[in-house]
């Protein structure tokens, strides 16, 4: 397996993203960033796991926000795993979706195989991406799949098993098993860097349409996360954008070819030989969250000094009563 490779040709062809887009803003975040960072090379959105029909009209709520027009197909509602289970929703995944919004379904695979290759990035559970390896040339097409999910090393912060793996363990184990390059973006990485509030209150002062839409999840989201336990009580991370961003900026990642045996709960196992191999995203600069604003919201941020996570957080407390200068949008 050629890991140089993954960090080389991924914004140069086709990408497809597939999401469970729903009451989580991170999602539409990382769609956002995709759209205003590569338009020409987002070629087509899937939705996957649970109600896969509102999630594509949430994303084309979001599209439509933006003026733009990108193929958008529904996935597998139910798992790859077998025996019951009670789909994991917070009972938001239609909070701001216009009902009426608009999209051409299609066959999903079908919908994959339009293109000779592309780069799949998966931020959501691995529900569709299982599916889709069962066909020869779903594999023999998809170069690399960049996974938003996984825990690397659990405890602390970081829960055993990442949510996305967990909700499907099966299909997490047969991508992690699969013969496709992939790089996984772990929540060890994504967990430890929320959304300030500084930059939360760059959305909602934006008076870009798609901007005011996200600046609606955000607070949608937080609302429903003073019900989680921390570190993800009453916050919002960027961990699927995090991932879309190491599509166009590998540089500012650190990396590690790690190997793993995936166990049928969806945990990964660290071993020396045999398991499979994945490039895994151990470090990140913190100046990712800047660039990722900044192609969002279409707009300069400048910060004086201060840090992109505890330090803009402490600043924004203060900012009513102080007289330093705030960070310059332009």
């Amino acid at each position: 397996m050629k890991f140089l490779t993954l960090k080389s040709k991924m914004a140069h062809e086709p990408i497809i993203c597939d999401t469970d887009a729903g009451s989580d803003v991170d999602d539409f975040l990382a769609l956002a960033y995709l759209i205003k960072t590569a338009p020409d090379h987002l070629k087509l959105i899937s939705t996957t796991y649970g109600p896969v029909e509102t999630r594509a009209k949430a994303v084309a709520t979001l599209l439509a926000s933006m003026y733009v027009d990108i193929p958008i197909v529904t996935g597998r509602q139910d798992r790859v795993t077998p025996g019951p289970h009670t789909t994991w929703l917070t009972g938001g995944e239609d909070y701001l979706i216009d009902p009426d919004a608009h999209f051409e379904d299609a066959d999903l695979l079908d919908s994959y195989l339009q293109f000779d290759h592309f780069t799949l990035l998966a931020i959501g559970p691995l529900t569709n991406v299982a599916s889709l390896l069962q066909h020869p040339e779903f594999v023999q097409r998809c170069s690399r799949i960049v996974i938003m999910g996984g825990s690397i090393n659990p405890g602390g912060p970081v829960p055993a098993i990442e949510h996305n793996f967990k909700l499907d363990p099966i299909a997490t184990k047969i991508v992690m098993d699969s013969s496709v390059p992939k790089v996984l973006v772990p929540v060890d990485l994504t967990v430890a860097i929320p959304m300030t509030e500084i930059y939360q209150a760059l959305f909602h002062e934006s008076k870009q349409p798609y901007a005011q839409l996200l600046s609606g999840w955000i607070k949608n989201w937080r609302k429903i996360t003073n019900a989680f336990e921390p570190p993800f009580y009453d916050s919002v991370h960027w961990h699927d954008p995090i991932a879309a961003a190491f599509l166009f900026h590998p540089e500012l990642f650190e990396t590690e070819v790690m190997r793993f045996e995936t166990t049928e709960d969806g945990a990964l196992v660290m071993v020396e030989n045999g398991g499979h191999a994945a490039l895994v995203c151990t470090k990140m600069q913190p100046k990712v969250v800047d660039i990722m604003t900044r192609a969002i919201l279409g707009r300069t941020v400048r910060r004086y000094g201060l840090s992109a996570r505890a330090g803009l957080f402490q600043y924004f407390k203060k900012k009513t009563t102080t007289e330093q200068a705030e960070p310059v949008v332009e």
